[in-house]
């Protein structure tokens, strides 16, 4: 049975503001699956959100949203989500919602089987 092989941190922890953030894109085209992290440790504002989208690209340039969904945070949280059939590359792109300038500080990260 395979172990998850690696691990890596997507987006070290930061206070993201309003609007959309990106993660650095990373080559997974060796593994098999993985799991991406997400850990909410604080939040400001009125009414924050974080909306999670999962992009693929063939070559780390040009990005493709994937239909895996992830719930919606609110607040303080950790989220596990299972991905399979990702393409090479890999990033989040991690919206910022709400008013009185939300901030979300998250970190995220991937552990993968290869």
């Amino acid at each position: 049975m395979p172990r998850f092989s690696m691990t890596h941190v997507l987006q070290a922890s930061a206070a993201l503001e309003e609007g959309d953030n990106y993660t650095s894109g990373f080559n997974v085209g060796e593994l098999l699956e993985a799991v991406i992290l997400i850990n909410v440790t604080a939040r400001s504002g009125t009414s924050p959100t974080l909306d999670t989208v999962l992009q693929t690209s063939p070559d780390n340039s040009t990005w493709f949203d994937m239909a895996d969904s992830f719930t919606q945070l609110t607040d303080v949280a950790k989220l596990l989500v299972k991905i399979t059939n990702f393409g090479k590359f890999i990033r989040l792109k991690l919206t910022v919602g709400g008013t009185n300038t939300p901030t979300m500080t998250t970190a995220v990260y991937l552990a993968g089987k290869d």
